[in-house]
């Protein structure tokens, strides 16, 4: 059964996924891979209200568990609960130092609270271990840019995330 879960869901077919991952979850409930799966894909759909539903789920059960805290910190960004998102990704942090996806959601967090200096702190972090994240190095140079400095310091950010995704649209704007 999870087979053709994982093959919808590479498939695009989303919505069969979510089906097939209830009745998956109709006969283990606790089960933490469809759980989380199930949050990943209503993510993967902007449902982010439901999503936030799953995990919280999954927080009862695995509270002290990096990833869920993490990705509950993504969905409420994703809904604008910035300094919410920034308690759970903190949390999550505490748990795993090193978590990268936690790592760059927080930075993304920051960036969107004002909070530049900090936010630049945490993306420095994320590009250490991951040179060649774009979106990171959007975010980077928004903080810097949003700081006031001299385009010196932030256009060559805009200009090494847009050789790494050059169909970017939103860094093309900011660039421009």
């Amino acid at each position: 059964m999870f087979k053709n879960i994982i093959n919808n869901f590479k498939n695009g077919k989303t919505e069969q996924t979510i089906k097939d991952l209830d009745r998956a979850l109709e006969i283990d409930p606790d089960d933490l891979i469809g759980l989380r799966n199930k949050g990943i894909v209503l993510v993967n759909l902007n449902k982010y209200e439901e999503a936030i539903k799953v995990i919280d789920d999954l927080l009862e059960k695995y509270p002290n568990n990096s990833r869920i805290l993490s990705r509950k910190g993504l969905s409420l960004e994703i809904l604008g609960k910035h300094s919410e998102a920034l308690e759970y990704l903190d949390k999550a942090l505490e748990i795993d130092p090193n978590d990268l996806t936690g790592l760059r959601n927080k930075g993304i967090v920051l960036v969107n609270l004002g909070k530049y200096e900090e936010a630049i702190k945490v993306i420095d972090r994320v590009l250490s271990l991951d040179p060649s994240d774009s979106e990171i190095l959007l975010f980077k140079a928004i903080a810097l840019e949003s700081q006031g400095l001299d385009g010196e310091k932030f256009i060559p950010f805009y200009e090494k995330a847009m050789k790494i995704n050059t169909n970017d649209y939103e860094m093309l704007c900011n660039i421009g």
